[in-house]
């Protein structure tokens, strides 16, 4: 999902207090579904590869792929003022601090993944081809975002093509449990869900 990187490495430099690029750079390697000691155990080795500098050559363009992800992401933690410096080791190394606003941020992102972790899993739902062509619009407000991408997503699962952000047709039935869900979750009120019949009205389908 996209934002989990940038949750991961707010969430870390929040957590440490202080981080060095070191870090970031572990992460970067673990991946984002990483423990906190997955994490540690990259980040020891990274310190070591950049103090042996007897690489391979693959091994070398990888840590160097490496070092500019890391350096970029920091560059734009920096910029959007989610983070600061705090203390310059050299001319390449520096220990970083979530700031006010990074820590608003990274709110905003836990609150988004407890949403997300709340809905079901986009391709929970079996796909039957319909003899009709179904139409799904939405307006889901923005403080409901996660809600939205999630439908979203649900849509693309069931092959559903995009008209507009908002509005999209397939010809899959709607599953039953869907509904129920888009229910359950406080979205009826958002969506609309057409089927165009053979004479070609269009008939609401909730």
């Amino acid at each position: 999902m996209k934002g989990d990187i940038l949750f991961k490495v707010l969430k870390i430099i929040k957590d440490f207090g202080e981080t060095r690029v070191d870090l970031v750079e572990a992460i970067l390697v673990a991946g984002y579904g990483a423990s906190q000691g997955q994490i540690k155990n990259e980040f020891y080795k990274v310190r070591r590869a950049r103090a042996n500098r007897e690489f391979r050559l693959e091994e070398k363009e990888e840590f160097e792929k490496l070092l500019h992800r890391s350096r970029s992401l920091i560059s734009k933690l920096k910029k959007e003022g989610l983070i600061t410096e705090i203390k310059k080791i050299d001319a390449k190394k520096s220990i970083w601090k979530i700031t006010i606003n990074g820590f608003e941020k990274f709110k905003k992102l836990q609150e988004r993944k407890n949403i997300i972790g709340m809905l079901p899993l986009v391709n929970s739902y079996k796909k039957e081809k319909s003899s009709q062509i179904i139409i799904v619009a939405f307006d889901i407000p923005e403080y409901q975002s996660p809600k939205r991408w999630w439908l979203r997503s649900v849509l693309a699962h069931l092959e559903f093509k995009k008209l507009q952000k908002t509005v999209w047709i397939g010809k899959t039935q709607i599953p039953e449990e869907l509904i129920e869900d888009i229910t359950k979750n406080k979205m009826l009120d958002y969506v609309e869900i057409l089927a165009i019949t053979k004479s070609g009205s269009l008939k609401e389908l909730i």
